[in-house]
C-alpha cells in the first residue's frame, strides 16, 4: 500500500456499515464470491402459516386479486398464483375481449384474414387474436394460409 492509499479506510468504513447498519443476522448483506469486497441483497424468503394461507384463499374467493394479495402478506404474485393452483382454486382471467369481439375474430380469420390484420382491426395484438382462437377451439393456419396437419 502507498502513503496516499485510502483502501484501508474504505475497508474500515465497510466494517463500520457492518457492525452498525447491519447488526442483525439476518438484515446482514451477503459477500459476492467472485468479488468479496462488494456486497449482495439477501433475498428474504416467506413462508406463510396455515393461518395465513387460509385467509389469503378466503380474500381471493371474496374478490381480491393476486396483487392485492401478494402485497398484503409480502409474497410475489407468482407465489399466490401457485398457492391457489395447489389448492385447486381456478384462477379469474378477465377476458381482453368482449363476446362480439371474439365472433368477429371467428369470423375475420374464416375469411382468411391473418392474426396481425384481425388484430389491428380491433385494437389488440395478434397474441390476443391467436389465444381467443384457442380457447374457442379453432384449428389455426400456417403461415402460408393452408390448414395445419
Amino acid at each position: 500500500m502507498g502513503q496516499l492509499s485510502n483502501q484501508e479506510t474504505g475497508s474500515r468504513i465497510h466494517q463500520l456499515y457492518e457492525s452498525i447498519i447491519c447488526h442483525d443476522q439476518e438484515k446482514r448483506p451477503a459477500r459476492n464470491m467472485a468479488n468479496p469486497d462488494t456486497l449482495v441483497a439477501r433475498r428474504v424468503l416467506r413462508r406463510l402459516s396455515q393461518t395465513q394461507e387460509d385467509e389469503l384463499i378466503a380474500s381471493y374467493c371474496e374478490g381480491a386479486v393476486v396483487t392485492e394479495l401478494a402485497v398484503r402478506f409480502g409474497i410475489h404474485h407468482s407465489t399466490v398464483s401457485k398457492l391457489l393452483k395447489r389448492r385447486g382454486i381456478a384462477g379469474r382471467r378477465k377476458r381482453s375481449l368482449t363476446s362480439r369481439q371474439v365472433q368477429q375474430v371467428i369470423k375475420f380469420y374464416s375469411e382468411g384474414l391473418s392474426l396481425v390484420r384481425i388484430a389491428e382491426k380491433l385494437h389488440c395484438s395478434p397474441g390476443t387474436v391467436r389465444n381467443t382462437l384457442e380457447l374457442e377451439g379453432i384449428q389455426r393456419r400456417d403461415s402460408h394460409g393452408r390448414e395445419r396437419q
